[in-house]
């Protein structure tokens, strides 16, 4: 029992609360860069929570393959599904399926959306900064999948928006890309899974 509850709460309300955490220490950074009060931010970099999150997720998958075998394990039933029974492959290819191929899917999409963008700033670097391409990459990362397909169209609208009013508005012709990136990234955070299901996309759920 008390591994079934351990189980729930990691695969339910961990991802949320350390994500949300992030995005917290990312609006922080960017917004409000020199309030006295948050300078110990400083350290934690848009770059260094790029691999922060990476790693966090591999030692997350890992976390879930072994409460996965643990649970089977105690049931007499499903203990059927693990060595000497059943090939270990039969678990390998359960974990991959239902704890990382999520992970493996936003990974490469966020890594595509971030080379685009690196491409673009590589013709011309005045288009978008390195700090907001690495925001890019991180973005990506924490909406997971599929969120990621509520937030790259979320972004581009937003971006249209900035631009237009940065344009009409403040008469700057010159454009940031990190007011849509924080606000596309917490509106796909807060109400990303109901637009996938309020848009009939719940069949890319993994």
């Amino acid at each position: 029992m008390l591994t079934k509850f351990i189980f729930a709460w990691v695969l339910n309300w961990l991802p949320l609360i350390v994500s949300g955490l992030i995005i917290v220490i990312v609006a922080l950074n960017n917004l409000w860069p020199k309030r006295k009060f948050l300078l110990f931010l400083k350290k934690l970099t848009t770059f260094n929570l790029v691999y922060g999150l990476i790693g966090l997720t591999v030692l997350f998958n890992l976390l879930l393959s072994g409460l996965q075998y643990l649970t089977w394990h105690a049931a007499p039933f499903s203990r059927f599904f693990l060595p000497p029974f059943t090939p270990l492959n039969y678990f390998l290819r359960y974990s991959l399926l239902h704890f990382w191929l999520a992970s493996i899917l936003v990974f490469l999409c966020a890594l595509a959306f971030y080379l685009i963008f690196k491409l673009i700033r590589r013709r011309n670097r005045e288009a978008i900064s390195g700090e907001e391409l690495h925001l890019i990459l991180l973005s990506g990362l924490l909406v997971g999948w599929p969120n990621f397909i509520i937030f790259v169209p979320s972004f581009f609208l937003l971006a249209l928006i900035f631009s237009v009013l940065n344009l009409l508005v403040f008469k700057n012709k010159k454009n940031s890309l990190l007011y849509p990136l924080i606000l596309s990234l917490i509106l796909t955070f807060l109400v990303g899974h109901f637009l996938i299901n309020w848009l009939s996309l719940s069949a890319f759920i993994i």
